[in-house]
């Protein structure tokens, strides 16, 4: 290919145009580093035998988050937060009744995990960390499309909490 077509000028405003996008693309992973980044799933991170009903959160980001609430979404759509079960209803004393598995404050690439003796139907999991406005919800294979469309958006406008 033959380029002598571009003047010293147009060579300088290609130059500048590339570093334009790249200041701003560099820019944006930058501010988005910033933010805690975590995923919440239903079930045991490893493999077990037991009655419970679990939840997992991974730090995906660069840095230590610190886990502020979690706990289960009930089929009234009402966030369960386990600390504040465990609270009220006495039993985190009790290993039979529920458990916790790694530290809140969670490293990155670190995991925690939590789990509770429940008889009632849950629809999904949820977790926050202390620099989140909203919860970030996470449902169960059989729960219908409809209701995670339904509950994403009545938590994403307001939370309601059991």
């Amino acid at each position: 290919m033959n380029f002598l077509w571009l003047t010293k000028d147009d060579w300088t405003l290609v130059g500048a145009i590339i570093a334009g996008v790249t200041g701003i693309v560099s820019f944006t992973w930058q501010w988005r580093d910033r933010n805690d980044s975590i995923f919440v799933r239903c079930g045991s991170l490893h493999p077990s035998i037991d009655q419970y009903n679990s939840l997992y959160v991974v730090n995906t980001g660069k840095h230590a988050v610190q886990l502020l609430d979690y706990g289960f979404i009930l089929t009234t759509g009402k966030l369960m937060s386990l600390p504040w079960h465990w609270e009220s209803k006495g039993l985190i004393l009790d290993p039979a009744y529920g458990y916790t598995s790694g530290e809140r404050i969670i490293l990155p690439q670190g995991n925690f995990e939590a789990g509770i003796e429940y008889r009632g139907s849950i629809v999904g999991v949820w977790a926050k960390t202390a620099t989140q406005r909203r919860p970030r919800l996470a449902f169960s294979y059989d729960t219908p499309l409809w209701r995670q469309t339904w509950l994403t958006v009545l938590h994403f406008l307001r939370p309601v909490y059991s």
